[in-house]
C-alpha cells in the first residue's frame, strides 16, 4: 500500500484526514495518520488508519436529500478533487460551483442553466455540493403556491360576482327611477302613486321629495294659469272698456257738428273740448306725452270749467314751445295740479297759474304756481307720505296717485312737494331724474 497515491498523501500530511473513493472495491475510504500511543510513546509506532464506507449505501443517503429530481451533487475533498458527482458534471461546472458560496447563483456556460448552490462541509475536509436548477425550484413554487392563487381567483370571481349583484340592486331601482321621472310629459297628469313601487329608505325619501317638487309645480302651474286668465279677463274688459270711450267720442264729434248747422257755437266749442280732452285721455293712457301736448289737455279742461263757472283763468307757461316739446311726462301729470288749484280757489274771480321749468344736469324741474289762498305745504307733503292729516282726500287722480306714477316713470328719486314762495303763494313742484325709465 505504501506505493498507492492515497498512501502517500495521507502520510505526507499528518495532520489532516484525506477521504478518496476506492475504485476496486466501490469505497468511500478515510485515511488518517495517526500515532498509536498505547503500543509505544517514541515516535515510532506511527500507523495509518482507514475507513471504509460503500459507495452505494453512503451515495443512497446523500441522494433522498436531493431536493428536485433533475438537481446535481457531487462530493469533493479540501483538495477539490472530485470524489462522486450524480451526473456528469464538467470541469468547469465543478470549479465554478467549488468557487460559489452557498447561496449564490451559478449559470452553466455550457447549458446556460442557473443553479442555486448548496454547499456543506465536515471539518472543512469533506464537501457536498447541491446545484439545484432555479426552473425546478419556480416550478416548485408554482405548484406550492397554485393552491393559493386559484383560491385567490375563485375568492377575485365570487366577490366581483357580488360587488355586481350589489350594485345591480343599488343601480336597477335608480335606472328604474330615471326612467320613471323621463316619462313625465304633464306634472298635472303624473300620478305620483308610481313611485310608491320603490321600498328602499334612499329612494323613498328622493321619491317623497320629487313628489313635493311636483305639488309645488302644480300649483305654480295653477297660479300662472289663474292669472293668465285674469289677464286675459282684464284684457277683454280693457278692450271693451275702450270701445265704449270711443263711442262717445264720436257720438261727441256728431254732437259738435250738429251744433255748428245749428248756429250754436259755444256749445259746439265745449263739445270740441270735451272730444279733445276724451280723445287725449284714451290714446295710449299708459304713455308719455310732451309737456306742449300737457299744457293744450289743461287748457281743454279749463275752457270747460269756464262754461260752468265763468271766472278769469290765466295759464302762463313760462318757458318756450321749444322747451316745452323737449320733455315728456305720463298724462295727466300737471292736469291734476291745476285742477286742484282752480277747485281751491273757486270763490276768486281772478286766478293765475303759472308753470316753470329749470333744468339741471340730472334733474328737470317742472313747478305750477298760483296766487290763491293755498293750502298748508306741509301737511300736503305729509299726505304724499301717507302720514295721517286733517286734510280732506277728493276723488280723482289725486296728488298720490302723481307722485307714484313719477316714481314708476323716473325713479324713486323723482317726486311731488309742495312749498309756498317769497310771496306766500303755494307752489307744486315735479322733480324728474333725467331720462324716463324703459
Amino acid at each position: 500500500m505504501k506505493d498507492q497515491e492515497w498512501y502517500k498523501r495521507t502520510e505526507k500530511i499528518t495532520w489532516s484526514p484525506y477521504f478518496f473513493i476506492n475504485k476496486d472495491t466501490d469505497e468511500l475510504c478515510y485515511s488518517k495518520y495517526v500515532y498509536n500511543y498505547a503500543l509505544n510513546s517514541s515516535s515510532e509506532g506511527i500507523g495509518t488508519v482507514v475507513i471504509a464506507i460503500p459507495e452505494n449505501a453512503f451515495l443512497e443517503k446523500i441522494s433522498a436529500g436531493s431536493i428536485t429530481p433533475n438537481s446535481r451533487f457531487f462530493l469533493s475533498n479540501e483538495y477539490q478533487e472530485l470524489l462522486y458527482a450524480s451526473s456528469e458534471v464538467s470541469d468547469s461546472l465543478f470549479l465554478s460551483a467549488l468557487s460559489k458560496s452557498s447561496g449564490q447563483i451559478l449559470c452553466d456556460s455550457t447549458s446556460h442553466e442557473r443553479y442555486l448552490v448548496s454547499t456543506s462541509s465536515v471539518n472543512q475536509d469533506l464537501f457536498l455540493t447541491f446545484l439545484t436548477p432555479l426552473s425546478d425550484i419556480e416550478q416548485i413554487v408554482i405548484t406550492a403556491l397554485f393552491p393559493y392563487i386559484l383560491f385567490v381567483l375563485i375568492a377575485f370571481f365570487l366577490l366581483i360576482c357580488v360587488l355586481y349583484l350589489l350594485s345591480r340592486k343599488i343601480t336597477e331601482p335608480i335606472i328604474s327611477l330615471a326612467d320613471l321621472i323621463s316619462t313625465i310629459e304633464d306634472t298635472r297628469t303624473f300620478q305620483t302613486q308610481r313611485f310608491s313601487v320603490y321600498h328602499d329608505a334612499e329612494l323613498q325619501v328622493l321619491c317623497h321629495s320629487f313628489t313635493a317638487l311636483i305639488q309645488r309645480e302644480n300649483l305654480l302651474l295653477d297660479q300662472i294659469i289663474e292669472e293668465n286668465r285674469q289677464k286675459r279677463t282684464a284684457m277683454l274688459h280693457a278692450l271693451q272698456a275702450q270701445i265704449n270711450p270711443h263711442f262717445l267720442y264720436n257720438a261727441l264729434d256728431m254732437v259738435s257738428w250738429h251744433a255748428l248747422s245749428k248756429g250754436e257755437d259755444s256749445i259746439a266749442d265745449i263739445v270740441s273740448s270735451i272730444s279733445n280732452l276724451m280723445h287725449y285721455s284714451i290714446s295710449r293712457p299708459d304713455s308719455t306725452a310732451s309737456l306742449s301736448r300737457e299744457i293744450e289737455n289743461i287748457r281743454e279742461f279749463i275752457r270747460i270749467y269756464q262754461m260752468e263757472r265763468p271766472c278769469d283763468i290765466q295759464l302762463i307757461p313760462d318757458f318756450s314751445p321749444e322747451q316745452a316739446d323737449q320733455i315728456p311726462i305720463p298724462k295727466f301729470t300737471l292736469q291734476p295740479l291745476v285742477e286742484n288749484s282752480i277747485l281751491h280757489n273757486a270763490n276768486l274771480d281772478h286766478l293765475t297759474i303759472r308753470i316753470q321749468i329749470h333744468r339741471q344736469p340730472d334733474c328737470t324741474e317742472i313747478s305750477v304756481t298760483d296766487d290763491g289762498v293755498g293750502a298748508d305745504p306741509e301737511q300736503l307733503n305729509a299726505f304724499l307720505r301717507y302720514e295721517n292729516t286733517s286734510l280732506t282726500v277728493s276723488s280723482g287722480f289725486g296728488i298720490r296717485n302723481v307722485n307714484e306714477r313719477l316714481q314708476l316713470h323716473f325713479g324713486n328719486n323723482s317726486h311731488l312737494s309742495y312749498q309756498k314762495d317769497s310771496d306766500g303763494h303755494l307752489t307744486a313742484s315735479l322733480f324728474l331724474m333725467s331720462a324716463p325709465l324703459s
